[in-house]
């Protein structure tokens, strides 16, 4: 990977690995890659490569969970994403109108998790505020 090169970066447990962390994935590297767009349309990210941050956990086994990644991309996607372990990061902030963009992956339904939807995901909270109005 090259770290000049523009980067997307993803981040989470990814343990264990499933079919909605590949889909996502497998998205995040189409919007970079016009061999890979809807006919007659334009790639809508400038990222040519993935930094997959896996937070740890405390219970993670980081070596497994890299191979379970590499195993999966390193055939179509090879040279074109970093694994690195994280810590647990639990909010990401950011300040003024910074150079780069926060984009939602939108998976088909029977790939989104289910289990605790009756909290209030980070997401739907920083919507709530002013700050976000009119940036989705």
């Amino acid at each position: 990977m090259d770290n000049t090169k523009p980067t997307a970066q993803i981040l989470g447990r990814f343990n264990p690995l499933n079919d909605g962390h590949l889909a996502l994935f497998n998205e995040v590297f189409r919007k970079a890659d016009p061999d890979r767009q809807p006919r007659h349309r334009e790639p809508t990210s400038e990222a040519h490569q993935i930094c997959i941050m896996v937070r740890d956990m405390g219970k993670n086994n980081f070596e497994e969970i890299k191979s379970a990644i590499e195993a999966e991309l390193e055939e179509d996607y090879n040279d074109r994403y970093v694994i690195i372990q994280v810590p647990n990061i639990t909010n990401i902030f950011y300040g003024r109108q910074v150079g780069f963009d926060v984009d939602r992956i939108d998976l088909p339904e029977h790939l989104e998790p289910v289990e605790n939807r009756t909290k209030i995901t980070a997401e739907e909270k920083a919507k709530s505020h002013h700050f976000w109005q009119g940036r989705q």
